[in-house]
């Protein structure tokens, strides 16, 4: 925290918010461990959301909204064949295969949305056990949100964020079209780092691996992964990017 106080201090615009992220992250993940002294951690939480500016959309720029932490990736318009080539998994449900253009400029966030940051906005919100393991840790990704939920957050974020919002612009889910766009990041492989999973497919998602199977008794699959570090849900931005910066487009929360 020493070193990215410094960082803070001697940046400004999206790279100090984005180091300001990077703190709270941390406190994210102090809270964890530390759970008796989770009033403590939570207090510097919100210490450091005050330094975050308020991020508004700008054409070319990456930005963070304020109201919850959300780093923010711009996407510039353009093109992409959308739907599976063949032989690639679940092609039934992902015909026919086409060009898509997406005709204007958009932005999503660099990684799933995290359980602190649905909390910043309904701190009611918890994520649901699966079996034994806990799905609720403040930097794991939020689930047990049906559309409905998702859509109702956006709304709520849209009246926090009201006086930073250009007019035209809200916040929402992406469609279908823009999230395989964003997903794919220009390429036209089964997955955005190619065509198999495997150890590969393990620095870039978490998904159902070897060892996972293993010790949930379950039969594994062609192509598996051996193990990629997690045997439920992974923290949001464990794994490497796309090309268009985005992480965890693939794995974690079905």
């Amino acid at each position: 925290l020493k070193a990215l106080d410094a960082a803070i201090s001697s940046s400004s615009g999206y790279r100090r918010q984005s180091t300001v992220l990077a703190a709270i992250r941390w406190l994210d993940y102090a809270a964890t461990l530390d759970p008796a002294g989770f009033a403590r951690w939570d207090a510097l939480r919100n210490a450091y959301f005050e330094k975050l500016d308020g991020g508004i959309p700008v054409a070319g720029a990456d930005y963070v909204v304020k109201s919850a932490g959300i780093d923010m990736v711009y996407l510039p318009k353009g093109e992409f064949i959308k739907g599976a080539m063949k032989r690639e998994y679940g092609r039934d449900d992902e015909l026919p295969r086409r060009y898509v253009l997406i005709d204007y400029d958009f932005w999503i966030g660099r990684e799933e949305m995290s359980n602190s940051q649905l909390r910043r906005i309904v701190p009611t919100f918890r994520s649901a056990k699966w079996s034994t393991y806990m799905l609720d840790m403040p930097d794991q990704p939020a689930c047990s949100l049906d559309w409905h939920g998702a859509c109702a957050w956006c709304e709520r974020l849209n009246k926090a964020e009201r006086k930073n919002i250009p007019d035209g612009y809200e916040y929402r889910l992406p469609t279908e079209a823009e999230w395989e766009y964003a997903c794919r990041a220009g390429t036209e492989t089964a997955f955005y780092w190619g065509n198999g999973f495997g150890a590969a497919g393990a620095e870039f998602a978490n998904s159902l691996d070897k060892l996972a199977a293993q010790k949930l008794e379950w039969k594994p699959g062609p192509d598996m992964a051996p193990s990629d570090g997690y045997i439920v849900s992974a923290p949001c931005g464990s794994f490497k990017p796309n090309a268009f910066g985005l992480k965890d487009m693939s794995g974690n929360v079905w």
